[in-house]
């Protein structure tokens, strides 16, 4: 048996620790019998173990290479697909204002005509009928450019569309896609769908977010796009760096943007060192590529209202997690991530302790210029 320890990983941050579970789940397609602990040396750093060697040369080309292959799309016109589906949204606004004016008209001329009842309902059908045929041919028509610009992204842990609130039809294309796709990485695929949104939760007709899901198209961040952006930039030195070095690599790449699940991503106006537009941003693109992964840990569910994720509880308020010394395999792991216990507003911590759990950790989820953050994480 070989371990590994990933020092530039820290636990008790949320993007640590998702992109702790993201190169575990990653690890378990190439050796199902993988483990997972933690261990303390200067912060909490994820163990694995192994009947394969691993090198970390070796192993950060492998998973810089498998990260590039899960975000990698299908064609190359994905630009002329998204520009039709958003032109075909664009369609959809106007229309409905139009049948809106519509129904106010036919139903002011109704009460002119002294009509009531059923007749007066008769007649604003008949109305409207041009305005709502217009409208339904408009929906029709985006439905069908974004069934085309998912069919166009192919299959990936991160191709419904730039955003996980796509129609459910979309949603079951890709479920079914992968269902029956040959490969080591089917189960992965339908884990990462299930922990993005699920069909039996939809919303205004579109599927709801995950609550890990900070990129949802304000501030011009797109979850999924950027997820695909980090894995095509991401290199084996920085996966690498999360190996053997304390301090991951960082750089600026154009168009590259973080994921939004280190609480140091949220900086306030007043405290930054200059202005926003003038500063260079930098991005850990391995942590936040690995992080994306390690949802396919935390599936999504209905829960009280909304939709919730795993160590999300019955809300969306905070999210917590624990950081355990035994090592596991991934079905326990999954499990244990949502113990019933861990959502106890003070966990008792001799509780805790009897269930292998060294340390908790609960981060809440904090809105900053309409935009979800990880606060710091309080640890017990």
């Amino acid at each position: 048996m070989h371990d590994l320890v990933c020092i530039g990983l820290e636990g008790t941050s949320p993007l640590g620790m998702l992109a702790s579970l993201g190169l575990f789940r990653l690890l378990a397609t190439r050796d199902s019998d993988v483990r997972m602990g933690w261990t303390k040396d200067q912060g909490w750093h994820p163990r694995f173990r192994s009947d394969l060697r691993w090198e970390s040369g070796t192993l950060a080309e492998w998973l810089a290479a498998k990260v590039h292959d899960l975000g990698a799309v299908k064609a190359e016109d994905i630009a002329s697909k998204k520009r039709k589906a958003r032109d075909a949204k664009a369609q959809i606004k106007p229309l409905a204002e139009a049948l809106t004016q519509a129904v106010i008209q036919a139903k002011s001329e109704a009460r002119v005509k002294g009509l009531k009842g059923a007749e007066a309902t008769t007649y604003v059908r008949e109305a409207t009928s041009a305005a709502g045929g217009k409208l339904q041919a408009a929906e029709a028509e985006y439905r069908s450019s974004l069934a085309q610009l998912g069919d166009a992204l192919g299959q990936g842990i991160a191709h419904l569309g730039d955003v996980i609130g796509v129609q459910p039809e979309t949603f079951r294309s890709k479920a079914h896609a992968a269902l029956v796709a040959p490969g080591s990485d089917k189960a992965l695929l339908l884990d990462c769908l299930a922990s993005q949104a699920s069909d039996a939760w939809i919303e205004g007709g579109h599927l709801s977010p995950t609550p890990f899901s900070f990129g949802n198209g304000a501030g011009n961040q797109f979850l999924l796009k950027d997820f695909r952006t980090l894995a095509t930039a991401v290199t084996s030195v920085e996966m690498q760096a999360l190996i053997d070095s304390h301090t991951p690599l960082r750089r600026e790449v154009k168009g590259l943007t973080s994921l939004n699940w280190s609480p140091n991503d949220q900086r306030m106006y007043a405290l930054r060192w200059q202005k926003p537009e003038h500063e260079v941003k930098q991005v850990d693109v391995a942590s936040n590529a690995l992080a994306f992964c390690g949802l396919a840990c935390l599936p999504a569910m209905p829960g009280n209202k909304r939709l919730v994720a795993v160590g999300f509880g019955n809300g969306i308020s905070a999210w917590t997690w624990p950081l355990w010394e035994p090592l596991l395999t991934l079905d326990v792991v999954k499990s244990f991530l949502s113990t019933p216990v861990l959502q106890i507003e003070l966990p008792d911590k001799s509780q805790l302790a009897a269930l292998g759990i060294a340390a908790l950790c609960r981060s809440r989820r904090v809105m900053y210029e309409k935009r979800p953050y990880f606060s710091p994480t309080k640890v017990w």
